[in-house]
């Protein structure tokens, strides 16, 4: 596992195949909106079927500088209008992201309008209501639907990819 430097200095394709990709946007980064050093990182797996197969189920998302705040990183209106903005450019969470994490559960999160409903002994319960659900799900699908007609992805590796990425959110 690495913590990807920004601006990224390499090729993604030249990082070890069994190696997580850890994207640990920083507390500036999010407080200056500031895409430049995140999405260029971000573009380069996208930038040839070679990253976006080399790639796949590898990337961590993290946000960096918000650890003594006790909202969820959901719940942060400055986290959730950044994250908002960098899907804009770049929505491809749903073939990169690592599943198994709950990294499903905090991306739609993060695009949804999630509310806080309760909070008990650290853990957080949340709302989405599901018509928005279904349509953030939506959007993250066609990305992946995107990236198979770009790509040249087989059909059964993109909806494997939704089916892991919904299996991952339950």
């Amino acid at each position: 596992m690495i913590t990807v430097p920004l601006p990224y200095p390499g090729k993604v394709t030249a990082i070890p195949y069994d190696t997580l990709l850890v994207l640990s946007i920083s507390r500036r980064f999010v407080e200056e909106a500031d895409l430049t050093d995140v999405l260029g990182f971000l573009k380069q797996l996208t930038a040839s079927r070679e990253a976006v197969f080399a790639c796949r189920d590898r990337l961590i998302l993290a946000f960096e500088g918000y650890d003594h705040d006790p909202r969820e990183i959901y719940a942060i209106p400055e986290v959730t209008a950044y994250f908002r903005r960098l899907n804009a450019e770049w929505p491809h969470w749903a073939w990169f992201c690592v599943k198994g994490i709950q990294q499903a559960r905090t991306i739609i999160a993060l695009l949804a309008d999630t509310k806080v409903v309760a909070s008990i002994a650290g853990r957080t319960a949340a709302s989405i209501e599901p018509a928005q659900h279904a349509a953030v799900a939506a959007s993250l699908n066609a990305a992946v639907d995107c990236l198979a007609q770009v790509f040249g992805i087989p059909p059964d590796a993109a909806q494997a990819a939704k089916d892991r990425w919904l299996i991952d959110y339950s």
